[in-house]
């Protein structure tokens, strides 16, 4: 996943959202359409939601884990101790 694709719904929440709520409106005049804006809002949905589905269908590196020197013994692990009152 690029990072623009995360990057364009967080700039449209950004500065798209004040815009068509009018929060601009008083100082600049500036305003969406509520027809314009729903529109962006939809968009913005329809690329988090393929960005998720995406995110299911990626495939990472496995990383292997470093290999013991040899003849190195491994020690086991430590148990745990018994909880209190336990027998």
């Amino acid at each position: 996943m690029s990072p623009t694709r995360a990057a364009d719904p967080i700039g449209y929440n950004a500065i798209a959202l004040p815009i068509a709520a009018g929060v601009f409106y008083p100082a600049f005049g500036l305003m969406l359409r509520p027809e314009i804006a729903a529109l962006s809002m939809s968009g913005s949905t329809v690329i988090l939601t393929v960005n998720a589905l995406l995110l299911k269908w990626l495939q990472l590196p496995v990383q292997q884990a470093p290999a013991a020197p040899q003849g190195a013994a491994l020690e086991p692990e430590p148990s745990a101790p018994a909880p209190a009152g336990a027998r």
